[in-house]
């Protein structure tokens, strides 16, 4: 009867802090297709069955079928454990290990979130900045635009004023050159009435 069973990837196992997983012989082949490496941790409940399984397996081989029926046999090696895998200090060891590489993955996939959360902040508030340099862009040309407005409106009533200002004048000279040609002809008038009068006499 079997207690517990673990079969490890040695190779990930091996990338592991400490690398390895104890004392164990290890069981690989490699082929193009197939990769074969690992090692099967097995408990029993009764030493009797460690026994059987030892005397069964020993010199036992397995097969690994790849693609298009291609197969892949190793010879298994088979020994007992020597570093205490299912021991309560191990077993709290591999939950601790487990438990920090938990954290480590969280702990990195929030400073990636913060850092994602960021640049997408950084981007807002670029495009935010964009958006307030091209709406004061927008007010400074459309205040330029109303400032020539308003210095042509102020030419064209300057103008104006002036044509009135020059009609006004040349009116009022108009009206100086009558009043001063009526001065003469009454001048004349009277210079004439004036010498009829002598000669009368």
């Amino acid at each position: 009867e079997i207690r517990n069973i673990e079969v490890v990837d040695v190779a990930a196992a091996a990338k592991q802090p400490g690398g390895g997983i104890g004392n164990f012989s290890s069981f690989g082949a490699t082929d193009d297709d197939v990769t074969i490496n690992c090692e099967v941790i097995v408990q029993f409940c009764l030493y009797s069955g460690f026994v059987t399984a030892m005397t069964r397996l020993r010199g036992m081989k397995l097969v690994k079928k790849g693609p298009g029926g291609r197969e892949v046999t190793v010879n298994l090696t088979v020994d007992f454990d020597r570093s205490g895998y299912f021991s309560e200090k191990n077993v709290r060891k591999r939950r601790f290990e487990a438990k920090r590489l938990e954290d480590v993955k969280r702990l990195e996939e929030e400073r990636l979130r913060r850092e994602a959360e960021e640049a997408e902040r950084r981007v807002e508030a670029e495009m935010v900045e964009a958006e307030a340099l091209k709406a004061k862009r927008e007010a400074e040309k459309e205040e330029k635009a109303a400032r020539r407005a308003e210095r042509k409106q102020e030419r064209e009533e300057r103008r104006a004023r002036e044509r009135e200002e020059k009609l006004r004048r040349d009116e009022e000279e108009r009206e100086r050159e009558r009043a001063r040609a009526e001065e003469l002809k009454r001048v004349a008038e009277l210079r004439r009435d004036e010498a009829v009068r002598v000669m009368d006499a």
